[in-house]
């Protein structure tokens, strides 16, 4: 199935370029959003693992230290720390 004449080929032809825009164009856009959120996700992880590694550094010596207070009460379980929310 092929056009014969000048108009259908011209018809075929914008058909096919058309197409072929409609798919290319939005790509980069998308590509752009993919790469933002992912960045914006990488910094959010290393920034929780930021906290959990704090966190444990604190554990570790015996004391937790927030807010520039140190309280001389050993912490010894994450769960008494409301740190990671």
């Amino acid at each position: 199935m092929v056009p014969h004449t000048i108009v259908g080929k011209f018809v075929g032809g914008v058909c096919s370029l058309s197409g072929v825009l409609v798919i290319a164009l939005p790509v980069p856009v998308i590509v752009s959003n993919f790469a933002r959120i992912y960045q914006q996700s990488q910094r959010s992880d290393k920034q929780r693992a930021q906290k959990v590694s704090d966190t444990m550094h604190s554990l570790r010596s015996g004391f937790f230290i927030a807010n520039q207070i140190k309280f001389d009460f050993p912490v010894t379980d994450l769960d008494q720390l409301d740190v990671l929310n």
